[in-house]
């Protein structure tokens, strides 16, 4: 379902571009993104069962993955 999302998305976006190079690297860059979102998302409800469950040493690793994930999407932008 996500990939054809994306594929449909791809052509509707470059179908008619004259820059492959270009396109070809803002796609991976929108999937690189994707995946960095969804990892941080997991990350975080992680963190918050950590938390809840009083685990502070997976809780400290946790926020530091959250923001090591963070500044990679940021990085991106």
């Amino acid at each position: 379902k996500d990939l054809s999302r994306l594929i449909f998305t791809a052509e509707a976006t470059y179908g008619d571009s004259r820059d492959l190079a270009r396109d070809v690297h803002e796609i991976f860059t929108y999937i690189e993104r994707e995946q960095l979102q969804t990892a941080l998302q997991a990350a975080q409800r992680q963190l918050r069962a950590a938390e809840v469950n009083g685990n502070k040493e997976e809780a400290r690793s946790l926020i530091a993955q959250c923001q090591t994930i963070s500044r990679d999407i940021a990085q991106l932008r």
